[in-house]
């Protein structure tokens, strides 16, 4: 049943008839292609009269056609057309943003959406609370060096390992904090243990005082089109307790993206990565 979200409107403000409506059309998803009117009256909660006249309302406005038995009803390609317009106008940021927002402060202090740029990341996204008494800010469009980041290592351990060396010896590599590893070979060891841990570790190697688990989000032909992560104040906690707090939910969340990501792929519709 579709409920009325008070943040958009009062109760009042509720026309019952769509209301109706919407449950009519959503009845369809939970019990099967073609229906007839007793069917869809008794999966939708209405009594007869009230099915027939909504299911006679939407077949006319073209959102349901009939179906291949006699009386018999089913969901119409207009119902598709909301749905692919719908889709047309996600990219990454805005499906992800939500699943951001949901770690937020319980699993972390900030979590982050980044892409890779050359021998960079790129932070396209970011929800955070309590670090700015830290004094450590990443904004949309912050750039970090790729080695030096949770999210990079996520990024790189889906890269072979020719690619990882030649992004690695792009630009000299600096320490960012006394924690930064900058040689090579431990670098690409850090790679292949998240890799194979399938989540990247940043124990303050970015920045003093922050820890950081990172996932790659991958797209439907298995490449890390991103990497998101879930960064905590290291006064809140140690390493092993927020690994174990957060890396499976985050594991989840990279997840969920990814789904979302392949299946705007399988209808033509790639979610949008470019760096503006």
């Amino acid at each position: 049943m579709v409920k009325p979200d008070k943040r958009k409107g009062s109760e009042r403000d509720i026309v019952r008839s769509v209301v109706k409506a919407f449950r009519i059309l959503e009845s369809f998803k939970d019990i099967g292609t073609d229906r007839t009117v007793a069917e869809v009256a008794r999966a939708a909660g209405f009594d007869r009269g009230v099915a027939y006249r909504m299911v006679a309302t939407l077949e006319h406005l073209g959102y349901l056609g009939r179906g291949r038995g006699e009386k018999t009803y089913r969901l119409a390609l207009k119902c598709m057309d909301l749905g692919l317009n719908a889709l047309a106008g996600l990219d990454i940021r805005a499906i992800a943003n939500p699943k951001l927002r949901d770690l937020v402060p319980t699993y972390c202090d900030a979590a982050s959406l980044a892409v890779l740029d050359g021998a960079e990341v790129v932070y396209i996204d970011r929800v955070e609370e309590n670090l700015t008494r830290l004094g450590l800010v990443r904004r949309i469009g912050s750039r970090i060096p790729v080695y030096g980041t949770a999210v990079g290592f996520a990024l790189l351990s889906y890269l072979p390992r020719e690619k990882r060396i030649s992004l690695l010896g792009a630009a000299e590599r600096v320490k960012l904090s006394e924690r930064t590893v900058t040689d090579l070979t431990g670098i690409l060891d850090i790679v292949e243990e998240t890799a194979v841990r399938g989540y990247a570790i940043s124990d303050q190697q970015n920045a003093f005082g922050l820890r950081s688990l990172a996932a790659p989000v991958i797209d439907a032909h298995g490449n890390a089109i991103a990497a998101m992560s879930a960064t905590i104040a290291s006064e809140r906690m140690d390493m092993e307790a927020f690994e174990m707090l957060s890396a499976a939910r985050l594991l989840e969340t990279a997840e969920e993206i990814s789904r979302a990501v392949q299946a705007l792929s399988e209808i033509g519709l790639p979610p949008a990565t470019a760096i503006t």
